[in-house]
């Protein structure tokens, strides 16, 4: 993922009602403790249950999953520098 793709949303994170988010009512409303943050319409199937608890679920761990890989990026770049400077070490003590 691209630092400007996670910019974009920590952007969206940012902006939205804080976590934590719940469904109230499975059929059409997701709130917080203190407003609603959703009303849908309901299609009627069993996906609407399942679209409400994801996007529940996916306010919460969307900005710790931006965290973790922002982490895993920054261990990835001290990796390939230490990588480089092992090999430029090797080949200047050839």
């Amino acid at each position: 993922m691209t630092p400007e793709r996670i910019a974009h949303l920590r952007a969206l994170c940012d902006a939205a009602t804080p976590a934590p988010w719940e469904v109230v009512d499975p059929t059409g409303t997701i709130r917080t403790s203190d407003r609603c943050v959703l009303s849908f319409e309901p299609k009627g199937d069993s996906r609407d249950a399942a679209d409400a608890a994801f996007l529940t679920a996916a306010r919460a761990a969307l900005p710790a999953a931006l965290d973790e890989i922002e982490r895993l990026s920054a261990a990835d770049v001290a990796r390939k520098s230490l990588l480089v400077e092992l090999r430029d070490g090797v080949r200047a003590h050839g």
